[in-house]
């Protein structure tokens, strides 16, 4: 199951419904509710289709026992399974362009952040990425913290108190419920489990794994920025050819892919410099000179992202002038 494909071909289609459909054996994509969403599903037997989401219903409940069901570690990880397999679900709903940006924006990162000097906390940032991740697809809330990656291994805590926290290996749960899954197994629904168990755990590999293969399918001048290591790497050798690739992003006349291009590359100046140190705002003000509508354009476009900087953030910076004209 070729996961990195199936991915490109979900971002080839987000802008073009013309894409070639993709080959793949194992998944295929289904129409839900209208003509702009298709949910990722199973191949079955005899022609036929089993939604990803709902993979508990291969299992005769009945006779699941609590262990599986309720068991308080695992509940949650249940839930989180429901929703894994939005990761590759498509929704060209407009009001779902944000979330496509943001899940979109997650994966990128995490695609690519190995590439990145080994000086930084890249055990952090691939915290931070999954956690963001997760929430855009339906698990849990904005500010949790369900997930944490040590040493390239990803972990769910289990278990959050004041004492502290459990934390097991996500890998090690998926083991442990398809094990127990397998003894309550429909008949005639063996295959279609171990069909789920690989893609659970193919995802998880796919999410946490750097491939050379990868990338992001769109024809734009200006797409090399938005890999981590490459704007990194540019912004701390040449800020101004930043700057202007950040002024070329809110220029007007942009297709519908590049302004999604456009955006990914401010999302890295923000994540990657505004976060931890928004003065450095300040060069991008001097670099504007005196063009005023210019920098108000870039910190308004940066604002309305609402991605980890507020107007707050950039107080004491004597931008007021600036700030009381941004309309969120």
């Amino acid at each position: 199951m070729n996961l990195n494909n199936l991915y490109i071909y979900k971002l080839k289609i987000l802008f073009n419904k013309r894409a070639n459909p993709i080959d793949n054996d194992t998944v295929l994509f289904v129409r839900c509710d209208n003509e702009f969403n298709e949910l990722i599903s199973l191949k079955a037997r005899n022609n036929s289709e089993f939604s990803l989401h709902r993979w508990y219903e291969c299992l005769n409940e009945k006779k699941i026992p609590c262990d599986l069901h309720c068991y308080k570690p695992y509940d949650p990880f249940n839930s989180f399974l429901r929703v894994l397999p939005n990761v590759f679900s498509i929704n060209n709903n407009d009001y779902y362009q944000g979330k496509n940006l943001f899940i979109s924006y997650f994966i990128h990162q995490l695609k690519n952040i190995d590439r990145i000097d080994a000086e930084n906390n890249l055990d952090q940032y691939k915290s931070d990425f999954i956690n963001y991740l997760f929430y855009e697809i339906g698990f849990g809330d904005n500010f949790d913290k369900n997930f944490v990656v040590e040493d390239d291994v990803l972990y769910f805590i289990c278990d959050k108190n004041e004492g502290g926290s459990q934390r097991e290996k996500v890998m090690n749960m998926l083991s442990s419920i398809h094990d127990l899954a397998k003894q309550y197994v429909k008949k005639g629904q063996e295959e279609t489990l171990i069909k789920i168990n690989k893609f659970h755990c193919d995802t998880i590999n796919f999410l946490t794994s750097y491939d050379e293969d990868y990338h992001l399918p769109f024809e734009d001048y200006n797409v090399d920025y938005t890999y981590p290591d490459f704007f990194i790497k540019k912004y701390s050798e040449n800020q101004s050819e930043i700057f202007k690739v950040i002024k070329d992003c809110v220029s007007s006349g942009q297709e519908r892919m590049n302004v999604f291009v456009s955006k990914i590359i401010v999302m890295n100046y923000i994540y990657y410099v505004l976060k931890n140190k928004p003065e450095e705002v300040l060069l991008l003000k001097e670099f504007c000179g005196k063009s005023n509508d210019l920098f108000f354009d870039i910190l308004s476009f940066i604002l309305k992202m609402k991605f980890y900087v507020r107007k707050e953030h950039f107080k004491g910076l004597h931008l007021g002038y600036y700030l009381s004209r941004v309309e969120i």
